[in-house]
């Protein structure tokens, strides 16, 4: 018997079968259909895909024989393989080279055989599509050319295969990279990010267990072992274990730096000491990876095992690689974290004990100072000589001008502790810089100086704000160009830059002519305890905390703060305030049909829970809208702990959120209210099954929105639980009550197109509602958003995990049908249905529908940005 020689490539051809991920595979209905076929056409009883291993034939499928693999060195099809070419042999038992082989004499006795070669993307041989007769018989070149291009078609579907294998792959791995990046950006604790870490390897990774091993800083000591799939007995032993003299290659790994791999556990020297415990708990053989930080410090091991005897790939180590960088990225940010934070806290400290100091300072020399003043005032108001009120008339002026910097250090102090509080009340704009004049009046006449007041008449009269916060910037800024002007003029002027329903934004501009500031001073002119430079000081005096002190009441109030001047040639000074409608506003709502509530909004707080970022926009925009002050969390453990710190007046709460949802977050609320307290809660689901909305009502929640809502039904909801002049009274709502809503099957949908921008329109209470900036930045988070929700769903599809596909539909559904896509909105809730009925099999088959019309969505945004652009 004549044994087929080794092709001279034969490494280079073993590494591209490997790549292939196709050896020890069980069978598939594409490889199989092709031999059934080639077993038709050629009217054979036995058809193979044969694929030869270093020693052995891998059989992928087969016709008329039940073998998974064969000997090499017996074989037919490594004779093409080494030729690189297609075989006939059209009687074996006459051709020398086969004619005494035992699959010729015996079983499956071959007469006939014809192989054409499978080859590789490389032009590398794999093995054959062969067919073989027990009769010897003819084959032309008909033949042979027909079964040349079978054996093309079985090259191309492996690597069809590979592909499709290295997509759900990637899939998979940007689904766990995401929920690891999703947690390790939330609070959540370094053990469960590394938890779910090492659950995602093991998920990539068929048949290894794995474990993460954390090392004391800047030793090889272990300090926490992570194992979800290990007993926790066996981690506990490796705690504390120096790896230093570890045996296994968990230590090599360690003192290599570079990846340690053990074939075989009993029969490694490494092993010695602890081959009998790996063998008792099911463990053949196994793998370790060092984990470095970036400034080469050594963090963790991952150790990797295997119950079969069996060693990694390069795929596999790659992959691991991969998981170990997020290990390492989550290690070395919750270092990072914990350095800044202990950073901050002394910071903290440091200001703080600064802020105390100068708030009490402050405090005890105000009490003499008011003494002193009140003493001179008294003094100066008897019968004094001239040289006597001289004297007085100096010290009063020297105590005045101490007072005020005692001033701005007591408020700078208070700002920065943060104790600093403001007013929300009606306010004339128009008065207040009336005001100001008359008080700046006697020393503008004192230095001669010229002065203009110019107010925009569309400034509204009515507005809401601080009046006080907002007088004392302006006699600071005017005051200040008084200070610095010899001669000349100074101008105050305000115009409205920006109104609408939610208030207007006022430009306050005060010019002087005076010394003005230096292009290099500009910078740090608000900076604390700064002036221009140390001769302004000396001939003006004061502090330098007043521009600071300006600085931060403007930005507290939502505002923003500026300079521009010529040296020489005077300054102009501005600050913007956005200030809410006042009771008398002259402004009017954009759309008409959203009537004034009957209640005042700003009275009361509203705290929305909802996961999804899209839907968070547009809620947050429509309580906004509506005049409500709005806070937003994630999930139901960020409302227990919200409601600990604030008392809010309504809760939005979504059903279906990550961590606790909305129905055990609205049971742990109902059980920690006392008798004389109930903070209404409204439920927002995208279901409207009755089974459903009792869940709701079992739950405690008081009244429920079907999203998404429109505004006017949102209005309702909160003005129906808001009732003014007492504490909001409540009754338990009936299930069969529904308030109106789009929803996701919306009768007056538009859904020829894949966005119906009337819907968005609906929803926000605003016409062409998406050439606005809140829609922008909308159309950005889901642009953002979706794409992910897709990929996670995809991954749940192929694992066939239907509570995770139904979940990743559920959130795509109420989302998209937020920014108008109605059709795809339905899609989803059609998925969502199925998987939750267990039809994974039917989602599969109109999955690229729903893919398909994504895209649409994606393209109809763009379009639209493109056009507002």
């Amino acid at each position: 018997m004549q044994v087929a020689p080794v092709p001279p490539n034969e490494a280079a051809r073993l590494a591209a079968l490997r790549r292939l991920l196709v050896l020890d595979t069980p069978a598939e209905e594409e490889f199989d259909r092709l031999t059934h076929l080639a077993a038709r056409i050629f009217d054979v009883p036995i058809c193979l895909i044969s694929l030869v291993d270093s020693d052995r034939q891998f059989i992928k499928s087969a016709v008329g024989l039940h073998v998974r693999e064969a000997p090499r060195s017996t074989g037919f099809c490594p004779h093409a393989v080494a030729a690189n070419a297609s075989l006939v042999v059209e009687d074996a038992c006459v051709d020398p080279r086969f004619a005494d082989n035992p699959m010729v004499l015996g079983a499956p006795h071959i007469r006939f055989y014809a192989g054409a070669i499978i080859s590789s993307r490389e032009g590398l041989s794999l093995g054959s599509l062969c067919v073989i007769d027990r009769r010897a018989r003819t084959f032309s070149e008909v033949d042979r050319s027909n079964l040349e291009a079978l054996a093309s078609v079985v090259s191309s579907t492996l690597e069809r295969r590979l592909q499709a294998i290295r997509l759900g792959e990637s899939q998979q791995r940007l689904a766990i990279q995401n929920d690891a990046l999703r947690l390790l950006a939330s609070d959540a604790a370094l053990d469960e990010v590394l938890r779910r870490l090492v659950q995602g390897l093991e998920s990539m990774l068929e048949g290894i267990t794995c474990a993460l091993l954390l090392l004391a800083p800047g030793s090889l000591t272990i300090e926490r072992a992570i194992g979800p799939s290990l007993r926790p007995q066996l981690l506990e032993e490796q705690i504390g274990l120096d790896l230093t003299n570890h045996p296994g290659t968990c230590g090599a790994a360690a003192l290599s730096r570079a990846v340690q791999v053990c074939s075989d556990y009993a029969a490694d020297p490494r092993h010695a000491t602890i081959a009998d415990l790996l063998l008792d708990l099911g463990y053949a053989s196994g793998w370790s990876l060092p984990i470095e930080g970036r400034n080469g410090e050594l963090l963790a091991i991952y150790s990797c095992m295997y119950r079969t005897k069996s060693a990694p790939n390069p795929h596999d180590i790659a992959l691991a690689r991969q998981f170990a960088n997020l290990v390492r990225m989550a290690i070395e940010r919750r270092l990072h974290e914990q350095e800044l934070l202990a950073a901050r806290d002394q910071a903290l400290q440091a200001a703080t004990m600064k802020s105390q100091f100068l708030a009490n300072m402050s405090h005890e020399i105000r009490t003499p100072m008011n003494a002193v003043i009140g003493m001179n005032g008294l003094l100066l108001d008897t019968d004094l000589d001239e040289y006597q009120r001289d004297c007085a008339d100096t010290v009063k002026q020297s105590a005045e001008s101490l007072l005020t910097i005692i001033n701005d250090i007591l408020d700078f102090s208070k700002i920065e502790a943060g104790r600093l509080d403001f007013e929300s009340i009606d306010l004339d704009p128009h008065s207040i810089i009336n005001d100001v004049a008359d008080i700046l009046q006697g020393q503008i006449r004192e230095k001669r100086l010229g002065f203009e007041v110019e107010i925009d008449p569309e400034i509204p009269h009515s507005l809401r704000g601080d009046p006080g916060r907002i007088r004392q910037i302006l006699l600071n800024l005017i005051g200040n160009g008084i200070k610095f002007t010899e001669s000349g003029s100074i101008s105050v002027r305000a115009f409205r830059i920006d109104s609408d329903e939610r208030g207007t934004t006022v430009r306050f501009e005060v010019e002087d002519t005076g010394v003005g500031i230096s292009p290099e001073a500009l910078p740090r002119l608000f900076n604390s305890f700064t002036q221009a430079d140390a001769s302004t000081t000396r001939k003006f005096g004061g502090t330098g905390l007043g521009l600071a002190i300006s600085r931060q009441l403007v930005a507290l109030m939502g505002g923003e703060i500026g300079a521009e001047s010529q040296p020489g040639r005077g300054s102009t000074f501005w600050f913007t305030l956005p200030l809410l409608p006042g009771s008398g506003s002259e402004t009017r709502p954009q759309v008409e049909a959203i009537a004034a509530p009957a209640i005042e909004p700003r009275r009361y707080r509203v705290l929305v829970a909802e996961d999804n970022p899209v839907n968070q926009k547009v809620t947050q925009s429509q309580i906004e809208r509506l005049g409500y002050r709005v806070d937003v969390v994630a999930n139901g453990l960020e409302v227990v702990e919200a409601l600990g710190r604030i008392r809010y007046d309504i809760i939005l709460m979504d059903c279906r959120m990550p961590d606790m949802d909305g129905f055990e977050a609205t049971r742990a609320i109902r059980r920690s209210e006392g008798a004389g307290r109930h903070v209404p809660i409204i439920a927002l689901t995208a279901s409207t099954l009755p089974q459903e909305l009792h869940r709701c009502s079992d739950a405690g929640m008081d009244d429920y929105l079907i999203k998404p809502a429109k505004l006017e039904d949102l209005q309702r909801a909160l003005t129906r639980h808001l009732k003014p002049g007492s504490e909001p009274d409540w009754q338990p709502f009936e299930p069969g009550r529904c308030l109106p809503s789009l929803g996701v099957a919306s009768p007056d949908a538009d859904t020829s197109q894949p966005v119906d921008w009337t819907q968005l329109d609906q929803l926000v209470g605003i016409q062409d509602a998406r050439h606005t900036e809140f829609a922008r930045g909308l159309f950005e988070t889901f642009l953002r958003d979706a794409p992910v929700r897709m990929a996670q769903a995809a991954v749940a599809l192929d694992l066939g995990r239907a509570p995770e596909f139904a979940l990743a539909m559920h959130t795509l559904k109420s989302a998209s049908s937020n920014v108008g896509a109605v059709r795809f909105s339905r899609m989803a809730a059609q998925h969502e249905a199925a998987a939750q009925s267990g039809d994974l099999n039917g989602v599969r088959r109109s999955w690229p529908d729903l893919a398909r019309e994504l895209d649409l969505v994606k393209k109809a945004i763009r379009d639209e940005a493109r056009k507002a652009a």
